[in-house]
């Protein structure tokens, strides 16, 4: 590894507590890049839901990356939050404490932007910003997208057409957008052998699996209408809920 990239220190940053689809390719990519020899450290919200778990503090915990507190980052629009961490993470790369943010949601984004621009107004330092997108539709176009897109230096996007589109979206140069998949943890381990034994189930049986967490907005109430249906006319139909 280069001398100037073993210098470089990264700051990652989420803004949600909750453990969200992103979340864990967010942490791994943090942890990957530890491994590698970098200074990494990670920036996890600091508001919650009264008594709320904190999983990503767990989760980060469990990968062993060092965190950053001090910023709320609150996944959604809370202005007062918003202008308190900018004034927070500002001052922190104004010191020189980090080269490179790395941005894995909308609102730490939009922190990361104006923190960065408000830091090298008032000391001179320029910090490079990345931003990860994690859908399958590029952001839409509003004050705020806009406003983080174009103080970014470079997107990662999981597909083609949605690299494609945040370049025209948002008028970045293509060759700041790079397309890379979401990566799959091949050395996770897996659950050993069938599992149809172990849920009371035989080979008759047709499973369907769900793996989403089970959220009123996501009209679950739905899948138990077709689940009733769906065995109703083929009674060895087994739902499976991860």
């Amino acid at each position: 590894m280069r001398a100037e990239l073993r210098d470089t220190r990264i700051l990652h940053l989420f803004a949600n507590y909750k453990w969200t689809g992103p979340a864990d390719p967010a942490i791994r990519a943090a942890a990957d890049l530890r491994r590698l020899g970098l200074d990494v450290v990670f920036a996890r919200a600091g508001w919650t839901l009264p008594g709320a778990e904190h999983r990503m503090d767990m989760e980060l915990a469990r990968a062993h990356m060092p965190v950053v507190g001090g910023l709320a980052l609150p996944k959604h629009f809370r202005p007062w939050l918003l202008l308190r961490d900018r004034r927070v993470l500002a001052s922190r790369l104004g010191r020189g404490d980090f080269d490179v943010l790395h941005a894995h949601q909308p609102a730490d984004h939009l922190v990361s932007v104006l923190a960065r621009a408000r830091a090298y107004k008032r000391s001179g330092r320029r910090t490079v910003l990345v931003r990860t997108l994690y859908d399958a539709d590029a952001p839409t176009r509003n004050w705020r997208t806009r406003q983080a897109f174009a103080g970014t230096d470079g997107v990662i996007a999981p597909s083609r057409a949605v690299a494609e589109a945040v370049s025209a979206r948002f008028e970045i140069s293509p060759s700041r957008v790079l397309v890379q998949e979401p990566t799959t943890l091949l050395a996770r381990a897996a659950a050993a052998g069938d599992l149809r034994a172990a849920w009371g189930l035989g080979p008759e049986h047709v499973l369907i699996g769900i793996t989403a967490r089970i959220q009123p907005h996501r009209r679950f109430d739905l899948l138990w209408d077709v689940a009733a249906a769906v065995v109703g006319a083929e009674p060895n139909a087994r739902f499976v809920l991860l």
